[in-house]
């Protein structure tokens, strides 16, 4: 008996060494979502969104540890298959001419839309301008100051240098370097000019290998093959091979040090960038799409979307809980949950003390409406308009062996969410070299928590910040900094409800003699 309960002790410890486990990465499944039909998952640094062929566009604000449910936008699914995002806006596109650009603040989620004169390809945002690369080779960009402007005929980028080449792929740097691959072979590099939203051209680099997709991702220029080769791409166009993953690369990201591929069937790879790569997802028509937001991977596969934590972190986690909660096996309590109307209900479930794989527990709820739903560990709900209201809901969890827990909660649905409202303010003079710092609110007409209001700053100045929780902004311009400034905060309430609000800034060379002035000026406002 000592010897057999010293192996199982032995073999226990060595799954839980990392690197001697098989299993290095695993489904979050206690946060995992079940989505029907996803097509594509995109994120930005705030907001996650899935394209399903049965929801349409499902929209969520990002936390470090969480999602927050914002809405569905039903009929996307018939606008395109393919998504990219960035901090302002996302952008949706497939087989046929038309590009859709979703705005995750506004009410109804698109912000315009457009017929191109050809099938767009890749596109990127740099400044206000919008760059799409054609099905047939050429690069065109609409600018993105106003709905009406995305919703004409694209111009032509730099004709003549391009005249004559098939553009590839795009790739950007925090939206100020627009990458251009053209003809497989040469990567032309533009710096966005802030002063007129121009592109300026500052060289042209020949590869020394062949490439068919470029990737801007943790200050590296990453090109890949046709034939699933990874290098980095050098200042001086020399390329040095990482990896292969055995077909073209369609997503490329680093997560947690370690880079995630999607290749050209579906599969997913994570490992060492010039190392070792494991083919952690082999089954292509699961999809296998992933995203990066808050450094938390997610992952789809068919209909669940989920977190991935490492076997590590798991293992740990199960020895920390084992002498607390594993005798009593129950749902993870959840507080009153508001929603506005009309927006569904999508809420994971969690459980406690269960040692065994939680997919194999049984879910329930209990209501007076037959509309409610459990899509794997998660409740799904469209209230109608006559359900505004508190309702209680009753779930109850059974495992296999026919143990059972209940858990009670509230949900609040609202008849509406007004967004935040901002503060008035006006534009600001402000010298040079100095430190200034301005608290910019919004209040929420009809949210109970005002203290949960968010704050995103978009298209901020060259080094300044935004705090987001307190809406502080602090910045020290230097003397390059003299001109003009506008930029746009983004302030979200607790429903998910958002408004905008745009900011400008003067900035202004003081000489000794215009001291005196120039505080009267900052005192005056």
């Amino acid at each position: 008996m000592k010897y057999t309960s010293t192996v199982l002790f032995l073999l226990v410890t060595l799954i839980l060494i990392p690197g001697l486990s098989n299993a290095q990465w695993n489904h979050d499944i206690t946060n995992e979502l079940e989505i029907p039909g996803i097509l594509d998952i995109e994120s930005s640094p705030t907001h996650l969104y899935v394209l399903s062929e049965d929801e349409g566009l499902v929209v969520f604000r990002t936390y470090e540890d969480s999602l927050q449910y914002l809405y569905s936008s039903t009929g996307m699914q018939r606008r395109g298959d393919q998504l990219h995002a960035d901090i302002r806006f996302a952008y949706l596109h497939g087989n046929g001419r038309r590009l859709t650009v979703i705005e995750p603040t506004s009410v109804l989620g698109v912000y315009s839309s457009t017929v191109l004169p050809e099938t767009p390809v890749t596109t990127r945002r740099v400044g206000n301008n919008l760059y799409i690369v054609m099905a047939n080779g050429t690069l065109g960009t609409l600018s993105l100051q106003t709905p009406e402007s995305v919703d004409t005929d694209p111009e032509r980028v730099d004709p003549d240098r391009l005249e004559g080449r098939s553009v590839n792929d795009l790739a950007t740097d925090e939206n100020r370097v627009l990458y251009v691959l053209s003809d497989n072979s040469r990567v032309d590099i533009y710096r966005h000019s802030s002063s007129d939203e121009s592109l300026i051209h500052e060289q042209s680099v020949d590869l020394s290998n062949r490439a068919n997709r470029i990737f801007y991702t943790d200050n590296e220029l990453i090109g890949t093959s046709e034939d699933g080769d990874i290098f980095l791409i050098n200042s001086d166009g020399r390329t040095r091979h990482q990896n292969n993953v055995e077909s073209g690369v369609t997503n490329l990201g680093f997560w947690n040090d370690e880079v995630v591929v999607r290749n050209e069937n579906n599969q997913l790879w994570i490992g060492e960038l010039g190392g070792e790569l494991t083919r952690w997802k082999e089954t292509g028509r699961a999809g296998n799409h992933f995203t990066i937001s808050k450094n938390r991977l997610y992952v789809s596969e068919y209909s669940s979307l989920f977190p991935v934590i490492r076997a590590v972190e798991t293992g740990r986690a199960a020895q920390s809980s084992s002498g607390t909660q594993a005798d009593r096996f129950m749902i993870s309590q959840i507080e009153t949950v508001t929603i506005p109307f009309p927006k569904p209900l999508l809420l994971p479930l969690e459980v406690e003390g269960y040692d065994g794989n939680v997919s194999d527990i049984t879910f329930s709820v209990d209501s007076r409406f037959n509309n409610i739903r459990v899509r794997g560990n998660s409740i799904y709900w469209q209230p109608g308009a006559s359900d505004t209201g508190r309702h209680p809901l009753t779930v109850t969890a059974t495992t296999p062996a026919g143990q059972s827990t209940q858990m009670e909660f509230t949900v609040d649905v609202r008849p509406f969410n007004s967004p935040p409202r901002f503060t008035p303010t006006r534009p600001q003079t402000l010298p040079a070299d100095e430190q200034f710092e301005q608290k910019i609110s919004a209040f929420d007409p009809d949210g109970t928590h005002p203290d949960l209001i968010r704050y995103l700053g978009v298209d901020l100045p060259s080094g300044a910040s935004l705090d987001e929780q307190t809406g502080l902004f602090s910045w020290t311009p230097n003397i390059r900094q003299v001109g003009s400034h506008t930029f746009r905060v983004i302030a979200t309430d607790q429903f998910g409800a958002a408004a905008s609000q745009e900011f400008e800034l003067r900035v202004v060379e003081v000489e000794e003699t215009d001291e005196v002035e120039i505080e009267n000026v900052i005192d005056s406002q």
